[in-house]
């Protein structure tokens, strides 16, 4: 399925979403790469190209497309987003539901150790968000980054209790 979607990215695109209005999660799943950990092969198709498939499809292929993107990249233990989400993320008509799209990539299906630190892991894609020149990015990632922080938090506190409960055990 990669070598076609990298060999034919706009007939890929045409067949994955089409005039769609939602992907199928099992194929969303498959398309990311969530199921094996690897990243999506959309990822790695010409941006241009990819981009100018959006802006003649209308406004709802953008986050369409955001949903089957790998929209981050670890390098040498930094985490940045890829080029094609930056772009995608710029030019789309409506960044909420990019950037949402996006944040389901966050949440780990499979994880060892702290689930929390992994969460935490990803803070640092927010900034460059802040820093945007694009008002409405930067705003959008203020208040995404104070939801991230309390979802942290909140699963730091579960895990905690978790802990609590299973370590206060007695068994023979």
């Amino acid at each position: 399925m990669s070598t076609i979607i990298q060999l034919h990215p706009i007939l890929a695109l045409k067949v994955f979403i089409g005039k769609n209005k939602e992907i199928e999660p099992q194929i969303r799943n498959v398309i990311k790469g969530r199921l094996d950990k690897k990243v999506s092969p959309f990822s790695k198709i010409d941006n241009k190209s990819t981009l100018d498939w959006c802006k003649s499809n209308g406004k709802d292929s953008y986050h369409l497309l955001a949903s089957i993107i790998t929209p981050y990249q670890s390098k040498e233990k930094l985490i940045e987003w890829t080029p094609l989400a930056i772009e995608l993320l710029n030019i789309c008509p409506e960044p909420v539901k990019v950037l949402d799209e996006y944040l389901t990539s966050f949440s780990p299906n499979g994880w060892s150790g702290s689930r929390a630190k992994i969460l935490e892991s990803r803070l640092p894609l927010f900034q460059p968000l802040i820093d945007s020149t694009n008002e409405d990015i930067s705003k959008l990632g203020v208040a995404k980054k104070a939801q991230w922080e309390v979802y942290i938090a909140s699963e730091y506190k579960r895990e905690g209790e978790r802990d609590s409960e299973s370590n206060e055990r007695f068994e023979w």
